[in-house]
């Protein structure tokens, strides 16, 4: 991957993850593991990872790249990761598609989870995680895009513990306009669970446009629980990563504002396109925005950017310098050539250190995790 040249920024620190400790945890899925979201509970005695398993999957003669949520943990501030074994939301193949996906292979996935301990919550709703869930139809072009996010929402799972959350029933969180684009997709969706809980659509005019809401980030703080999303819109140039709040104990869900806008890329460097894969991260008065720059030719995820929140409750990042532009913290890149970023950080991780997935093409498996070893520098 060529190297980027960002704006300045108040602490600029650009760096390649020099150790690129690989996670190895293969019997999450044959074809490797992704977006990872650690996450740490009371006294942080241990350390959860909610994280992408990807595994080849047959269905009607067509192999299937089936994604499901797994869950991992560590007892050393993320040096070691251990597989548990526990699926929170396991890859489904769908018998009965929609009537223009008839014949067409098809499964339910469930991608890019973040997981979170809310301490406000009640008991047994303080371990929370939440993901895209969508469904991918096989059409046997491999030059299509197979998923259909017309048939997809964001969902939402609570437990008392993180490991419960595996059993837990799926809560339909949030949904974008597509969710509705026509009659009888609104009657598949909602014959799945029922309606949403929320259409962010419908929540404030300034998210009417978004057909879909993918990427999810969480964040829990002593008094409300935050999530950053990805609008998605037809013209990718008017994309968003959007935050949303819901104050304790009772909500509801506030639209807060946009955070980086698809226009910002270039902004900070030419060769940046949009944003995707938002992470919140942080306590008290270091709060971050973590997200991964989409890059030229093809739109590939090209590494991690960490910016300083400094108002959550306003979404706004920290622009120190007073350029116009939010300063960049950290940039973490992988291999050179290597499709990379979706990270996760959890302040309790200080041995594994910002973590951040790379696609290599071949050999098996194609998706990995890293350790980076490098965490969020404190804002100057």
């Amino acid at each position: 991957m060529p190297r980027l040249l960002l704006a300045a920024a108040l602490f600029v620190c650009s760096a390649r993850a020099g150790a690129q400790t690989e996670i190895h945890l293969p019997a999450a899925g044959d074809l490797g593991i992704f977006d990872a979201a650690p996450a740490s509970g009371p006294g942080r005695p241990r350390l959860w990872m909610s994280f992408s398993g990807v595994s080849d999957l047959q269905v009607g003669g067509a192999h299937i790249s089936a994604v499901s949520t797994h869950l991992a943990s560590s007892l050393d501030r993320g040096a070691v990761w251990d597989d548990t074994g526990l699926v929170i939301n396991a890859a489904t193949v769908e018998p009965s598609p929609p009537a223009e996906l008839s014949g067409m292979p098809s499964v339910w996935q469930h991608e890019v989870s973040r997981i979170v301990y809310d301490r406000r919550a009640a008991a047994d709703q303080r371990w929370k995680v939440v993901w895209h869930r969508y469904l991918l139809a096989d059409d046997g072009n491999p030059a299509t895009n197979d998923g259909h996010f017309e048939y997809s929402w964001i969902g939402l799972k609570v437990a008392a513990s993180a490991p419960a959350l595996a059993s837990a029933p799926e809560r339909k969180l949030f949904a974008g306009a597509a969710y509705s684009l026509r009659p009888d997709v609104t009657s598949y969706n909602d014959a799945i669970g029922g309606p949403p809980e929320l259409r962010l659509d419908h929540l404030d005019p300034a998210l009417a446009d978004c057909v879909v809401f993918t990427e999810p980030g969480l964040l829990a703080t002593s008094h409300a629980l935050y999530a950053s999303l990805l609008c998605v819109r037809p013209q990718p140039e008017e994309s968003r990563i959007v935050l949303l709040r819901w104050l304790h104990p009772a909500g509801p869900w506030e639209y807060l504002g946009a955070l980086l806008r698809s226009a910002d890329a270039p902004t900070l460097d030419p060769s940046f396109t949009s944003f995707s894969a938002s992470e919140l991260a942080g306590s008290g008065r270091r709060l971050y925005l973590i997200v991964t720059p989409t890059v030229q030719p093809y739109d590939w995820y090209g590494g991690c950017l960490v910016f300083a929140l400094e108002d959550l409750d306003r979404a706004l990042l920290r622009d120190a310098d007073g350029d116009g532009k939010p300063d960049v913290l950290l940039r973490l890149a992988g291999s050179p050539g290597s499709f990379s970023g979706a990270c996760g950080w959890d302040r309790a991780a200080r041995a594994s250190g910002i973590i951040y997935g790379q696609v290599f093409p071949a050999p098996q498996p194609v998706f990995h995790l890293f350790e980076s070893g490098m965490v969020p520098p404190r804002p100057r």
